[in-house]
């Protein structure tokens, strides 16, 4: 008779390699997407009442998954600030996107850069408040 756990590995196991093998890069890959060392997918994200109304993003397949053996390194999305207008009730305003990109391999944030990035943009938000 089989232990519970042992069932319980036999199901789990599958998801988890499938998890795994879409992390690895894929060296038969056409696109470089596919052998990255953090691969990515295209998606193409539509709105009408947005201009550009179709824009190319990059879905990353193992956001936070450690890429390297050298450090704590892991996968990472990459943005892009995309200057868009949008319409909403025959208005049309400036605004910016922030699109996905790509996926890299980098260093985890510091609890000190978080900290400083949180502060900046407390400021920055203070200043846009004040200008109207």
């Amino acid at each position: 008779m089989l232990h519970l756990s042992t069932i319980l590995l036999l199901l789990v196991l599958p998801h988890a390699l499938h998890g795994q093998l879409e992390c690895e890069p894929r060296h038969d890959a056409d696109e470089l997407s596919g052998r990255a060392q953090c691969p990515f997918d295209y998606y193409v994200d539509t709105d009408e009442n947005r201009w550009l109304v179709n824009i190319t993003m990059a879905r990353c397949r193992c956001v936070r998954h450690s890429c390297s053996h050298v450090g704590p390194h892991v996968c990472t999305v990459l943005y892009y600030n995309l200057p868009v207008l949008r319409t909403v009730n025959n208005t049309t305003t400036e605004d910016f996107m922030k699109v996905p990109v790509g996926c890299v391999c980098a260093m985890r944030r510091s609890r000190r850069a978080s900290a400083g990035k949180f502060l900046r943009q407390l400021g920055r938000g203070a200043s846009q408040n004040s200008t109207g």
